[in-house]
């Protein structure tokens, strides 16, 4: 349980960052905060979606065994 809640903990911050690094990288025309928010952007997406992937698979091969 506390595993899934510091995980949706540090999701958030990281889409917390991009924002802010996007925000930050367009107000002042500075391309490296730009770089860093599209960084934090893909850890989002790739963190966010990571377990959901593995369930899908867990489940595909109960089903995968059942019908063996």
């Amino acid at each position: 349980m506390m595993n899934r809640v510091l995980r949706y903990i540090f999701i958030l911050s990281l889409l917390v960052a991009a924002v802010v690094m996007y925000s930050l990288g367009s107000i002042h025309e500075l391309f490296i905060l730009l770089v860093l928010g599209f960084g934090f952007e893909i850890a989002f997406w790739l963190f966010a979606f990571k377990d959901h992937k593995k369930a899908k698979q867990k489940a595909s091969m109960k089903q995968q065994d059942a019908n063996c």
